[in-house]
């Protein structure tokens, strides 16, 4: 009798390996993935991964996740150590702890490049339309690598070249523009290596405003016709800045208001010529100091007008007179009210008011949040003159009422005669009373 020994069927396996990104940066990090696959019956995969750069080992034993379908499976690894050049990246399945499966594996290149970042400036911006303008590329390896940085700077605007310079040992290159066109100029720089171990780049978009001189006037409208011009209180202001430049087209933009160093407000540009207008009743009484600033826009520079002085009085006020007893009485009170009135109020008057009959004061009030102010007086008999008079505030003139006539009557009297006796017989004594009173009293 022979004993004989059956070994456990070996199945084949394919080893798949990916890399992302391919080519990298210097330090940026690369994720490779291997994908390990045997027939969908023959069993788990047990074994394990390990990547090499050429014959080094980058990671050993990098254990299988079940893949998508059946009898698949991955393993994924990340690097960010790789130095600048090409590597050949191996992904090996090993079987040694899967009896199932044999080994198999897999290879690829994978190129590190030095990255690169270029910038760009300028050495004037905004600048005169034929004035000359110098662009400076500047291109930096950003993590290193090792390598000395070797080949050009192409400067463009938009797709025009301006020109193309071998960058310097620091990486530098410079050109020079005197014929740019009004208005906003689209320039970029792009570096391209010779060495094939640098990454071209490219700046962003540098505007560069090519800008013609500007002017501005500025005109007032709605204030008094005088030559100190002179406003009131509370009185709408228009204040219209026209803004001209060389060229055809109209001048766009913002224009600010400003009272001395304070801005009080803003406006748009409309229309041609451009025109920016503000309206405001708010300015405070005294002297003002007004101008308009042009902000610029892509085809013209900014600039600010001549300030004109402006003096802003006190609102006129007129004051109106009531006597509620009119014709009064001597000696009965007579309630008398001033009411106030602003031209133009932004807020009502506040401030007092004096009551006078003639030349004799008859007493003072505060107005209220209506406006108007009340006493209570007492006349002789005769005609009086009464006049109110505001004292004005901050923002509102002094004025004074017209005069009041006021007739004052004397009170009107009876008288009673009351009898002791009544009927009486003649020649008796009798006693009789008299009562007087003031009728309206």
């Amino acid at each position: 009798f022979r004993r004989v020994l059956f070994r456990s069927p070996v199945n084949s396996t394919t080893t798949a390996l990916t890399s992302n990104p391919n080519p990298s940066g210097y330090r940026q990090s690369v994720v490779f993935t291997a994908t390990v696959t045997a027939g969908a019956e023959t069993g788990p995969l047990t074994g394990a991964v390990t990547f090499y750069d050429g014959a080094a080992i980058l990671q050993a034993d990098v254990p299988l996740a079940a893949g998508g379908a059946a009898g698949q499976a991955t393993a994924t690894f990340a690097n960010s150590t790789l130095a600048v050049g090409t590597h050949t990246i191996t992904a090996s399945y090993d079987n040694s702890n899967d009896p199932n499966h044999f080994a198999s594996s897999a290879t690829l290149t994978q190129a590190v490049l030095e990255a690169t970042v270029t910038t760009l400036t300028s050495s004037q911006n905004p600048a005169n339309v034929g004035d000359g303008v110098t662009f400076t590329a500047k291109v930096t390896a950003a993590n290193g690598g090792g390598f000395p940085l070797d080949g050009a700077v192409t400067i463009a605007n938009g797709a025009a070249v301006l020109c193309t310079q071998p960058i310097d040992a620091s990486g530098g290159a410079a050109c020079s523009a005197s014929a740019l066109a009004q208005g906003l100029n689209h320039i970029t720089a792009s570096y391209t290596p010779i060495s094939t171990n640098d990454i071209e780049t490219s700046s962003a978009t540098l505007d560069e405003d090519m800008q013609t001189a500007s002017t501005i006037q500025l005109a007032i409208s709605g204030i008094q016709a005088n030559s100190n011009l002179v406003d009131n209180y509370g009185s709408p202001l228009t204040f219209v800045a026209t803004v001209t430049g060389s060229g055809p087209a109209p001048a766009t933009g913002t224009v600010v208001f400003n009272d001395g160093q304070q801005q009080i407000g803003s406006a748009t540009l409309a229309g041609l010529p451009g025109q920016a207008t503000f309206t405001t009743s708010s300015l405070a009484v005294g002297a003002h100091n007004i101008s308009a600033a042009y902000q610029g826009d892509p085809d013209l520079k900014p600039s600010v007008s001549s300030a004109i002085d402006l003096t802003v009085d006190p609102a006129q006020t007129s004051v109106s007179l009531n006597a509620l007893q009119n014709p009064a009485i001597a000696g009965a009170p007579v309630l008398l009210t001033a009411a106030v009135t602003a031209a133009q109020t932004l807020v009502a008057p506040t401030g007092t008011v004096t009551f006078a009959n003639g030349t004799a004061p008859l007493g003072s009030a505060k107005l209220g949040s209506a406006g108007s102010a009340s006493i209570s007086a007492t006349f002789a008999p005769g005609t009086q003159t009464i006049v109110a008079t505001y004292a004005g505030d901050a923002n509102d003139s002094l004025s004074a009422s017209a005069p009041l006539p006021l007739p004052v009557q004397i009170a009107a009297t009876s008288v009673v005669v009351a009898s002791g006796l009544d009927p009486s017989v003649v020649g008796d004594r009798k006693s009789t009373r008299l009562n007087s009173s003031h009728l309206g009293i």
